[in-house]
């Protein structure tokens, strides 16, 4: 009898990391295999022979291969979403008609982890470290409150009841993978702002101020900023502080961190101003490299 069997048929893993799709084979006796490769099962066309996963360029020095007499494994680092597909194996033969594909594959599932924040009674705060699909094997979970690991909470689950003492900058990760943790957010705090430094109000057409984003919260290391113009990304300046010139038309800024959920209000604005004269971003000063 020919047979492929994936253990299991459904695999979840971190984004980042590193993964295993396992199966086990069997062909009749009398046969020797004498080559096998894994491919991805929404790519195979019907009458063609499958593209070994091996001569992708997207899969270029990320993909190995192991085979033993009855079992066959095929491992993936450095995991990305577009990593997500149904893989199967298939072996060849002495026999020229003995090949074997085992359908229907191994589903593959590639997750990050996200950091929710939900309100329940007597203003507690919940936290949930979730993921997009269920982690194998029961992973024991790290919180962090701004960049130190939270003792004795090793669920996906944290509960936070005082403003004062909790506050702050909170990320998970799970145990094995530290370095593959959530993005930060904010809780009992009011995140990131933006500050005028200079004569914001009195400041006449032309005249220069500095934009300053800055939080209470703890940040990543060598943070990049991300400024944003009446809603829009704009390109000219990703440090912490950004000069800006006054101008007549009503323009407003906020700012974020690349890599957590993070972002300020915008200021600006006709309402906010004694004088109409709004704030555009320079493209051509230097920009003040400002750390936190």
């Amino acid at each position: 009898d020919w047979a492929v069997i994936y253990t299991p048929e459904r695999v979840c893993a971190l984004k980042g990391s590193s993964v295993d799709l396992s199966c086990s084979y069997k062909h009749p006796e009398g046969l020797t295999v004498t080559e096998s490769l894994w491919y991805i099962e929404s790519q195979w066309k019907f009458g063609a022979e499958p593209e070994d996963v091996r001569e992708s360029d997207q899969y270029e020095r990320r993909v190995q291969y192991s085979r033993t007499l009855n079992s066959c494994r095929m491992t993936i680092t450095g995991l990305r979403e577009s990593d997500a597909h149904t893989y199967s194996f298939r072996f060849y033969t002495d026999d020229p008609k003995g090949s074997f594909s085992g359908s229907p594959g191994v589903t593959l599932s590639v997750t990050d982890l996200k950091v929710t924040v939900s309100d329940t009674d007597g203003g507690v705060k919940k936290l949930t470290c979730s993921s997009t699909c269920t982690l194998p094997n029961n992973p024991t979970y790290i919180w962090y409150r701004n960049g130190q690991p939270v003792s004795d909470q090793n669920r996906n689950e944290l509960q936070l009841r005082d403003r004062t003492v909790d506050a702050g900058s909170f990320s998970c990760a799970v145990k094995g993978y530290e370095e593959l943790g959530s993005p930060a957010v904010c809780v009992f705090d009011k995140g990131l702002q933006v500050k005028v430094e200079g004569p914001a109000v009195t400041a006449s057409e032309g005249q220069t101020v500095t934009l300053t984003c800055s939080s209470t919260c703890t940040l990543p290391n060598n943070p990049t900023y991300i400024w944003y113009r009446n809603g829009q990304p704009v390109s000219e300046c990703e440090s912490a502080s950004c000069p800006v010139a006054v101008v007549s038309e009503a323009v407003s800024y906020s700012c974020a961190v690349k890599g957590s959920d993070l972002h300020s209000p915008p200021v600006g604005g006709r309402e906010e101003r004694r004088e109409e004269l709004m704030f555009s971003m320079l493209e051509t000063l230097p920009v003040t490299h400002t750390q936190l």
